[in-house]
């Protein structure tokens, strides 16, 4: 049996954008050209991948209990066909994508900012703000990085802690708690 990778590539693009001509745009290919593997995987698996439902497309339950071994699979395939190479941050030219708490995108990002104009003049940062979708748009490259205050509970990504924070809580004079105030008070 002749196996094509691509087939996977454009399988994970299909369960990642549920229609045919949002893979086709996320790959950079043709719809027909998409709709045309689409029936190559129909006939491999033997399934339908994903069916009609009114004006959109669902995954079948095949394609749903596959989906995170394809993904799984389209990224190694990536990484083992990816040479590593000495990454020149002076000629990079990309955008990249950084989801926080505003708090840290007021605190952290201008100094960040700050040291990529030095190192990398032709990156750009995109901001975004934290959201409860924050897990999937990671996982499927939507964004590149989030900064947050604690680690993730996937085991699938890396996280580093870049620092330490201490909180304060400031009051005018005369506040009731301004004669001490304990965690347990603020949260009361």
């Amino acid at each position: 049996m002749h196996l094509d990778l691509n087939l996977l590539t454009v399988f994970d693009a299909l369960l990642e954008e549920g229609s045919v001509m949002g893979a086709a745009e996320r790959l950079h290919l043709s719809s027909p050209a998409v709709s045309r593997t689409l029936g190559r995987l129909r006939k491999v698996t033997g399934d339908d991948i994903l069916v009609r439902t009114g004006h959109t497309m669902a995954p079948t339950p095949y394609a749903l209990s596959v989906r995170e071994d394809v993904h799984r699979l389209v990224r190694q395939a990536r990484e083992v066909l990816t040479p590593a190479r000495e990454l020149d941050l002076a000629g990079l030219d990309r955008t990249f994508t950084i989801q926080c708490h505003d708090a840290l995108a007021a605190s952290v990002v201008p100094v960040l900012a700050g040291r990529l104009m030095a190192a990398a003049p032709g990156v750009r940062l995109r901001v975004l703000a934290e959201n409860s979708a924050d897990t999937d748009d990671l996982r499927h490259g939507r964004v590149d990085l989030e900064l947050g205050g604690g680690r993730p509970a996937l085991p699938e990504f890396r996280s580093e802690v870049i620092g330490h924070d201490s909180l304060v809580v400031a009051m005018r004079r005369g506040h009731p708690c301004a004669d001490g105030l304990d965690l347990r008070a603020f949260a009361a």
